[in-house]
C-alpha cells in the first residue's frame, strides 16, 4: 500500500500479535513488482478498475504466489444474469460514477481468473 497507510498497519499488527507473520511493502501496485507471498488478499480493488488493469495486478499476484499460495478477493458478486443482488446493483451503479470499474458475475471472476493461469477458483 501507500506509505502512509504503514502506522495503521503496524498499530493492527500489534493488536492481534502478528509481527512475526505479516510485514508491509509501500508501493504503487501498477508501478511495482509484487514482493512474495503465500496469501494475497483484494478487498474492493478490481471492482475499481477495468478489465485490463485488473488483469496487470493478478498477474503480478500470480507471479509473486508459490505453487500453492492463494489469492482471495473480496467483492459484492452479481448473478450470473448481472442483474442483482439488489446491494450488488447499486454498488455497481456507484462504480459507473465514481470510478471505472464494475462489479462481476462468479462466472465472470473464474474465467477471468483461469485466463491468467490460476487453477483452482472457488466461491465462499
Amino acid at each position: 500500500d501507500k506509505a502512509e497507510v504503514k502506522p495503521y498497519f503496524e498499530e493492527k499488527r500489534t493488536q492481534y500479535n502478528l509481527q512475526d507473520r505479516l510485514s508491509f511493502v509501500a508501493g504503487d501496485f501498477f508501478l511495482d513488482n509484487f514482493p512474495k507471498g503465500d496469501l494475497y488478499s483484494l478487498g474492493y480493488i478490481l471492482s475499481d478498475w477495468k478489465k485490463d488493469q485488473g488483469s496487470i495486478l493478478l498477474r503480478k499476484i500470480y507471479n509473486a504466489l508459490p505453487a500453492n499460495g492463494a489469492v482471495i478477493i473480496l467483492e459484492k458478486i452479481f448473478n450470473d444474469n448481472l442483474n442483482g443482488p439488489f446491494a450488488t446493483a447499486m454498488m455497481n451503479l456507484a462504480m459507473l460514477l465514481e470510478t471505472y470499474g464494475k462489479h462481476r458475475s462468479t462466472r465472470e471472476y473464474k474465467s477471468w481468473l483461469k485466463e491468467l493461469g490460476f487453477k483452482k477458483c472457488k466461491v465462499i
